[in-house]
């Protein structure tokens, strides 16, 4: 049994990657895209053509939570979260030649949002229902996250540049490449679960939660902010394509990376004291590697994986 770990572990990363990447892949092109559904491009639309999405994220993850520890199944939820997501993504590139109400629009991204943090979100809790150690599994988790967002927003731009519908072609396999991987996994879901009031009860009691809570906050926060006001920016400042902006994501996001990887340890237990926002400096590389070997492969994998995506951001602006 122990043997199979490694490979679900990879799997349900590749879930968490494909999941996100499907989002990302959105961004650098949003201008085109919301032209393409017959929309008029501004700063707000584009801004409410995401908000809605992430306001489902937030309201039906607990959704999707409960109707899984009710059911004691996982994996059938993941399957039907990404197939709902992409029939979302399949109905925007239907209704594009219509130009539907954004109001319609926003609607189907309501809905693919609310399925589609299913798959997100309950990979996520199968990496954590795994055995072998939590800090190889929430590696994996934020390696896959911070590769996910430096490869999706590049990815994105290209596909843009070929057709503005590109990216919702590209988040539509995606999604349904997360069907066939989970159809290879196998539920491990636990049989005792937490309520919601132990789980305030422990926040209270234990500070450090909110701590990597805190963080975990404000780093999603301002992540999103440039997602789109940075994208933004650069395009209209500087009157660059889709693809150039794109770029930016991917270097900011090697950041995003290391920030998964330190809050991954700060929940572990590997560090006593809050995460710098700066990335891990040599001390806590040093300190890390000299710590529990249980999370050695993730963290150099991490930051491995930051170095790659600020340096192939560096690539390409010298290509342009």
């Amino acid at each position: 049994m122990r043997h199979r770990i490694p490979s679900e572990r990879a799997r349900l990363a590749g879930i968490v990657w494909c999941v996100l990447i499907s989002q990302v892949l959105l961004y650098p092109g949003l201008e085109e895209l919301i032209d393409a559904l017959g929309v008029e491009t501004s700063l707000q639309a584009g801004m409410w053509f995401l908000v809605a999405e992430f306001t489902a994220f937030v309201l039906f993850a607990g959704v999707w939570g409960a109707i899984s520890d009710t059911t004691g199944k996982r994996r059938r939820w993941i399957m039907l979260g990404s197939s709902g997501g992409a029939l979302a993504y399949i109905t925007l590139i239907v209704v594009a030649p219509y130009s539907i109400p954004f109001a319609a629009i926003l609607a189907i991204r309501v809905l693919g949002g609310a399925f589609t943090i299913g798959a997100f979100s309950l990979g996520m809790t199968m990496l954590m229902d795994l055995t072998g150690g939590s800090g190889r599994n929430m590696g994996a988790a934020g390696i896959a996250i911070g590769l996910g967002a430096a490869l999706g927003s590049v990815i994105g731009g290209q596909l843009t540049a070929v057709n503005p519908l590109g990216p919702l072609y590209g988040g539509v396999f995606l999604l349904f490449t997360v069907v066939g991987i989970a159809a290879t996994l196998t539920d491990r879901s636990p049989t005792t679960h937490l309520d919601i009031r132990t789980i305030v009860s422990g926040a209270r009691t234990n500070s450090g939660l909110l701590i990597s809570y805190s963080f975990g906050f404000i780093d999603r926060l301002t992540a999103g902010f440039f997602a789109l006001v940075g994208v933004w920016y650069f395009r209209d400042v500087f009157g660059v394509s889709a693809q150039q902006p794109a770029s930016h994501s991917h270097y900011s996001s090697s950041h995003s990376l290391s920030s998964n990887t330190l809050l991954e340890r700060c929940r572990t237990g590997l560090v006593d004291s809050p995460p710098s926002l700066a990335g891990p400096s040599p001390t806590e590389l040093e300190s890390s590697l000299s710590g529990s070997p249980r999370c050695t492969r993730s963290q150099l994998a991490s930051w491995f994986s930051s170095g790659c995506a600020g340096h192939s951001w560096l690539l390409q602006q010298w290509l342009w």
